[in-house]
């Protein structure tokens, strides 16, 4: 899913519980300019407590697992210590998984994160 609005994030997240879902997943990864003129998508690694904040009340609206899809890097920010501290505001936020895709990454940098997190996958996008 994607959006800003914690309100209607945590809306959402209740729904696809009540649907069935067994996962929730919010994208901030999407690097369209229609997207990020919305505000979501990549745009909001920007953001890191606006971030917290939604993933928080998404946590808070439902018993499913909420989960970030994200990037490694945007524009030309790829630092180990700004990217560390949104990832572990996601976690402190509930965030239970996080999907990276690889765009804007190195296979070198990859091997040298040291993110204190428990479950991380990588992706090619899909």
């Amino acid at each position: 899913m994607g959006g800003s609005d914690k309100e209607e994030l945590a809306e959402v997240a209740k729904i696809a519980e009540d649907m069935g879902y067994d996962e929730i997943n919010i994208n901030l990864g999407c690097p369209s300019k229609k997207v990020q003129k919305n505000m979501f998508g990549a745009c909001l690694m920007k953001e890191p407590d606006l971030v917290a904040e939604c993933i928080n009340s998404m946590v808070n609206s439902c018993k499913i697992p909420v989960t970030a899809k994200t990037r490694i890097g945007f524009d030309d920010t790829e630092e180990f210590d700004y990217l560390n501290n949104l990832y572990n505001k996601m976690k402190s936020a509930g965030c239970r998984l996080l999907y990276y895709m690889l765009e804007k990454l190195s296979y070198w940098n990859v091997s040298k994160a040291k993110f204190k997190y428990s479950k991380i996958k990588l992706s090619n996008g899909l």
